[in-house]
């Protein structure tokens, strides 16, 4: 076997290894690698040091200038020692200021006595770098701010020809404090300038790694808690084969359901806090009717039998009917305030009151709107629950996930949130700017009558449909979860049929009446996403619009506001309880039927 020929580069990276091993001395003892690299760095200084003392001296010693080559060889002997201490004890501190004092003395020297023919001055001009480097910004710049007092105190002094000291023409000493004034400068400037910058990048490092820690920590406890039930799910099972009376099995599949139902929840719990923590990518913007959009969101819940949220909606009249922006975020803000104010009331107890205003934008062709939602749940209870102190309004106090997510939504709109108590009930006040299309008023076009107390719509409701009644398509790949929901669902509804694909379902929506389809997002053929875009192009110019509901496994931030930018009216993640399907698909069958 042919060896290959070392390069030149090889044997030069080789060698500088080499001495590098060397300077910092790999021992046993573990070192910091910041000290690491501040002795080596400096071994590098005490090398080119040495170089630029012993070499000048053997010079001086060779033309018989005895007393500045006796001076030179003492600094660079003298360096040696410093050179192997530092190597070994790797005591950084103590071998800079060893340094430090002997380039002070160099100086000094070389100041006073000029060198060889008053060229040794022009050396000088290193000191700022090399005070900087050895004894850090602040400490660098005063010394070097001192020496340059030294020296022009010294240019002032009147020196004799012939003598031990160096004579200096007026004009040199003038060129050369500019010149030593300009570098001690510059190096201040980028000395100060490094340091932010590795500040900033040290803030930024801590924070990164706070972060991960987090994350690190919520993945340990996550994966704990997913054990426990998995464990109980597959120990449950082995008894269910042995048990022998109904009340037995009974037991086991309460228990099994309990398990399951920890583990959906700990799932959730896993997409709110990713969910929590990654800003929503903020979608293309259109012209839109905000008062539509608004009615639209309540009617979900007041349209729904189960439902008994009292709503109170003032709309002012100032604001325009049609405005430019994202719809589906805005639909999402409401959405999210309800459903908050839900968990936090029983719906037969919840009253809204949402009123809408304007506020004077500082942009031309831009209206800020300003959305004031009331509820009648105590402060008190409010603060209790999620500890945030009555009288604040900065959100980021509270450590909630619907919150979290409320504010993520509404700061990519470049709104704001608030919260405060008003009465002594919990109030919310959006601010969100849209942009303006033209100067149509709500009076004019709207055929709605709007009044402090309550909203009364004049057009005609959709037909409501019982979920008994309905004929419901779904559409799913997967053979285990069509399985799953028909046997959940059968005996629900009218009817269910299956659709494989996208392709298959667009096929049985031209020739099949259906009152709701439940849709996976990823299946072969079509996705979920294109499979909607061509069913509401094909309702496009028609009087009809059937509900859509996403059910997916899609379940990070902006599927949500995926499905819904592509036509679908609701979305459910997986893992999700039949009892909650149920409740999405009356809600829809009652709000948004075929008409």
């Amino acid at each position: 076997m042919i060896s290959k020929p070392i390069t030149f580069n090889e044997n030069l990276m080789y060698i500088l290894s080499k001495i590098v091993d060397w300077l910092t001395h790999k021992s046993d003892k573990k070192y910091e690698k910041d000290l690491i690299n501040k002795v080596l760095m400096l071994s590098i200084l005490l090398v080119f040091g040495f170089l630029l003392t012993s070499i000048p001296a053997i010079f001086q010693l060779i033309n018989e200038h005895y007393i500045l080559a006796s001076i030179l060889s003492t600094a660079s002997i003298s360096i040696i020692p410093a050179m192997f201490y530092l190597r070994i004890t790797k005591h950084y501190q103590q071998v800079s200021i060893f340094a430090l004092l002997l380039l002070i003395a160099l100086a000094f020297y070389l100041l006073i006595t000029g060198g060889v023919q008053n060229t040794g001055i022009l050396w000088l001009f290193l000191f700022p770098l090399f005070s900087f480097f050895l004894v850090g910004f602040k400490p660098g710049f005063f010394i070097s701010l001192g020496f340059l007092g030294f020296i022009i105190v010294y240019f002032l002094i009147p020196i004799e020809k012939n003598s031990f000291f160096a004579v200096y023409p007026d004009a040199f000493k003038i060129r050369f404090i500019l010149i030593f004034f300009s570098i001690l400068m510059l190096t201040f400037i980028y000395e100060y300038f490094k340091n932010i910058f590795l500040a900033q990048t040290e803030k930024e490092l801590l924070e990164n790694e706070k972060l991960l820690k987090e994350k690190n920590d919520f993945i340990s406890k996550v994966s704990y808690q997913i054990r426990t039930p998995l464990s109980n799910i597959v120990g449950i099972l082995d008894i269910f084969k042995v048990a022998q009376s109904e009340e037995q099995q009974r037991d086991i599949i309460n228990t099994i359901q309990a398990s399951v139902n920890n583990l959906v929840a700990l799932v959730n719990a896993i997409t709110l806090e990713s969910e929590a923590k990654i800003s929503y990518v903020k979608n293309d913007d259109i012209t839109f009717d905000l008062y539509q959009t608004i009615k639209k969101t309540i009617r979900l819940y007041s349209d729904d039998a189960d439902s008994t949220i009292k709503f109170n909606f003032n709309f002012s009249d100032k604001i325009p009917r049609r405005l430019y922006g994202n719809v589906t975020l805005v639909k999402q803000v409401f959405l999210s305030v309800i459903d908050f104010f839900s968990k936090f009331e029983k719906s037969d107890n919840l009253t809204l009151d949402i009123v809408v205003t304007e506020k004077e934008s500082e942009k031309n062709k831009e209206i800020r709107t300003l959305f004031k939602i009331k509820s009648n749940i105590n402060f008190s209870v409010f603060a209790q629950v999620l500890g945030f102190p009555e009288g604040a309004s900065n959100v980021d106090k509270i450590d909630n996930h619907d919150i979290k997510l409320l504010n993520n939504i509404i700061l990519s709109l470049e709104g704001k949130l608030n919260l405060y108590s008003d009465d002594g009930n919990i109030a919310f006040l959006i601010s969100i700017p849209f942009a303006l299309i033209e100067k149509t008023s709500v009076k004019e076009e709207m055929r709605v009558e709007i009044t402090q107390e309550s909203v009364e719509i004049l057009e005609p409701l959709p037909t409501k449909i019982k979920v008994s009644d309905a004929n419901i398509l779904l559409v799913e790949d997967n053979k285990i979860n069509q399985k799953i929901m028909v046997l959940s669902l059968s005996k629900q509804v009218k009817n269910i049929d299956i659709a494989e694909n996208g392709k298959e379902a667009i096929e049985r929506f031209g020739t099949t009446k259906y009152d709701l389809i439940l849709m996976d997002i990823q299946m072969p053929i079509m996705d979920g996403y294109k499979t909607t875009q061509k069913i509401r192009e094909t309702e496009s110019g028609t009087n009809s619009h059937i509900p859509i509901i996403a059910i997916t496994a899609n379940a990070l931030s902006g599927d949500r506001e995926k499905c819904i930018q592509s036509g679908m009216d609701d979305y459910i993640s997986k893992p999700f309880q039949i009892s909650f399907v149920l409740e999405r698909i009356k809600l829809h069958l009652g709000a948004n039927g075929v008409h």
